[in-house]
């Protein structure tokens, strides 16, 4: 599993990407690293996009991944793309 992500500044943190087998734990696992170390360095927001290959291909698995961790996840009228915004608590 790879994550890709940029902080973009003190209180953001960008996911471009996670990568690897699906539906194996692996996702989980790097998202509680993220979240441990968003945590402790003050960011206030994990954010993302779905591109319209991520929804076109795996939307609902998505969504769940996503929401299961308390992200908003929009997804635009045509199904082309959308946001997630996980707002974390300090």
């Amino acid at each position: 599993m790879t994550l890709y992500a940029i902080r973009r500044d003190q209180d953001n943190i960008f996911v471009h990407d996670i990568t690897g087998k699906k539906l194996e734990g692996y996702g989980s696992l790097i998202m509680e690293y993220l979240l441990s170390y968003a945590k402790a360095e003050g960011i206030k927001v994990i954010s993302g996009e779905f591109s319209s290959l991520d929804l076109e291909n795996h939307k609902a698995l998505l969504l769940h991944f996503y929401q299961k961790f308390g992200a908003e996840c929009v997804v635009n009228d045509h199904n082309t793309g959308g946001t997630i915004t996980l707002k974390l608590e300090q």
